[in-house]
């Protein structure tokens, strides 16, 4: 099968030369030869032009295809740049929540720190009190029993 389709394909160019002999894209004729067909002919210096445009046409798509990848990047950074924003400003509000916990656990400790200044001293007052109130009564007591001891 093979075979086949190179014997084809050679008896296709062989074909196209010899019974087809007219000018191809890229062939060289000589000057003043006339074409059969309607055709673009160029000069060899408007050729090496439409070449070099052709070679700075060829770097400007690649180049562009290089910048569409770049915004794809750029697409994709901006993109991680709003996620993160989110994430940061989630963070902020956290921790400003965390700050007001915090503060109110301060208030509540100072206060139960100023009750336990104040419970001390009231304490204090009670027990300079009492014992007071335990001198003074046991005076009392000692003396109503000389009192009573005098009287027999």
């Amino acid at each position: 099968m093979i075979k086949f389709l190179n014997c084809l394909f050679f008896s296709i160019i062989c074909f196209s030369l010899v019974v087809a002999p007219a000018a191809n894209a890229g062939e060289i004729v000589e000057a003043g030869t006339t074409l059969s067909e309607e055709s673009y002919v160029f000069t060899i210096e408007e050729a090496t032009s439409l070449m070099r445009r052709l070679e700075e046409l060829e770097a400007r798509e690649a180049e562009l295809a290089r910048y569409r990848e770049l915004e794809e990047v750029r697409l994709r950074q901006i993109d991680l740049y709003k996620v993160n924003e989110e994430f940061y400003l989630t963070q902020i509000d956290r921790y400003k929540r965390i700050d007001l916990t915090n503060q109110s656990l301060i208030n509540r400790y100072q206060r139960r720190d100023k009750l336990n200044s104040l419970e001390k001293a009231g304490f204090f007052v009670l027990g300079v009190g009492i014992s007071f109130g335990a001198i003074s009564a046991a005076n009392a007591i000692v003396a109503n029993q000389n009192a009573a001891f005098a009287n027999f």
